[in-house]
């Protein structure tokens, strides 16, 4: 299983990057996790990708992370390369290192 956690939404801008993504979805601005999690769910089957459409410092997101044996931060700003919220969510579920 595969969790994902993001609190962004599709934008028109984010097209070009994110498979699977419509200009409906950016229209309708879709969770980016809901939307990646049903396109895994539609080649992989269900229970492959589960969704949750929050901040990682949030209790919900970090509970959930805590599940996780791995776990990747897959930011694009230096805005969010900035936060250190995967790295105290690790520490706080006592995952010894983040995969940067």
């Amino acid at each position: 299983m595969r969790i994902l956690i993001d609190f962004d939404k599709i934008e028109p801008r984010n097209l070009n990057r994110i498979v699977n993504s419509t200009l409906a979805d950016a229209k309708a601005q879709r969770s980016k996790v809901v939307a990646f999690a049903e396109a895994v769910t539609s080649y992989r089957g269900k229970g492959v990708a589960v969704p949750v459409s929050a901040s990682i410092s949030t209790r919900g997101a970090v509970l959930c992370a805590s599940q996780a044996d791995v776990m990747f931060s897959c930011v694009d700003s230096a805005r969010c390369a900035k936060s250190r919220s995967l790295t105290r969510s690790c520490r706080a579920s006592l995952i010894r290192r983040p995969v940067p």
